[in-house]
């Protein structure tokens, strides 16, 4: 007998191949799912509770989003929920959200945000060698700042 896995599977998932792939400066956030489960990431939390700290720690802390920086951000996140989005194309949308949210990716240059940008067509590719050979350069873009 086959189970489909549960929405929280996917996410927990993710989760934990952003912590394995994120940098060891990185900030990490301990959140509690839908069901209630802890689930650790670089991603700040979700949610009706979590969006209040969001909104102060972005009014008070080191990078105010701009209206755009919060448009980007849900689309990706939505993208992330598409069906037949690749384990790469999710955590190289997760790594974007991540340098949006902690204002690195203001800082990435001309040159470095057209090289991301091509590199995340080959994310969601069919041959499994070009999605992680441009999802370890997409790192290695954000690991330059």
């Amino acid at each position: 007998m086959h189970t489909k896995p549960t929405s929280t599977f996917i996410p927990a998932l993710a989760a934990a191949m952003l912590f394995a792939a994120s940098p060891a400066g990185a900030q990490l956030f301990k959140c509690q799912g839908p069901d209630g489960k802890v689930v650790f990431s670089d991603v700040r939390c979700e949610g009706p509770a979590a969006a209040a700290k969001v909104e102060k720690a972005e009014t008070g802390g080191r990078h105010q989003l701009s209206d755009a920086d919060k448009v980007r951000i849900r689309e990706l996140e939505e993208a992330q929920k598409r069906p037949g989005a690749t384990a790469e194309w999710v955590s190289g949308s997760a790594l974007e959200i991540s340098s949006i949210r902690s204002g690195q990716e203001a800082r990435l240059t001309a040159e470095q945000r057209a090289r991301r940008d091509g590199l995340q067509a080959g994310l969601s590719g069919t041959d499994a060698k070009k999605r992680k050979d441009a999802l370890n350069a997409i790192r290695e873009i954000y690991s330059q700042q």
